[in-house]
């Protein structure tokens, strides 16, 4: 049998535990659940849905732009996770080595981990801009284009940048 205090704590736990479960119902779980169920309709906004069952997916399926936007998104994944992968391992090694200066080196490694991701967006955005970039000047005082390039405007050269 519980003792007293042991009920008491078993309540609080609950009393803690039921407000948080009850949220992640309502804010993951339903509209997963949502998601999944329109998934199997052909609703449109401001229309009823009617029940499909799995002739969405038999579309998805044989698109060729989902294949596409598959494999894209496939390539990118790979690779990202690689470069990241590699990098971290080289700025570590880095991190450990003695040399002189290799204080300043891991400061100068840490700070892109403790800027926000809003500067570094921003910081990407202006360097791939086609209009006023970093990479469109050097590029055009180097010579080797006379036109901006829209580094960000097609699938490709996205994909490289």
């Amino acid at each position: 049998m519980h003792s007293k205090t042991q009920k008491r704590e078993h309540r609080l736990g609950l009393a803690l535990i039921i407000p948080v479960a009850l949220y992640l119902i309502v804010v993951m779980l339903f509209p997963l659940i949502w998601g999944i169920w329109l998934s199997f309709t052909n609703k449109t906004i401001g229309g009823p849905a009617t029940f499909v069952f799995l002739d969405n997916y038999k579309a998805l399926l044989s698109s060729p732009e989902f294949h596409s936007s598959l494999r894209a998104t496939l390539v990118y994944t790979i690779f990202s996770i690689l470069f990241k992968t590699l990098l971290g391992i080289v700025m570590a090694m880095l991190l450990n080595m003695k040399f002189r200066g290799s204080n300043i080196v891991r400061a100068l490694l840490l700070i892109p981990w403790t800027l926000p991701n809003l500067v570094a967006v921003l910081n990407w955005k202006w360097i791939f801009s086609d209009i006023g970039g970093a990479i469109n000047s050097v590029l055009q005082i180097l010579g080797i284009t006379s036109k901006n390039v829209a580094w960000l405007g097609s699938g490709g050269l996205a994909m490289v940048a």
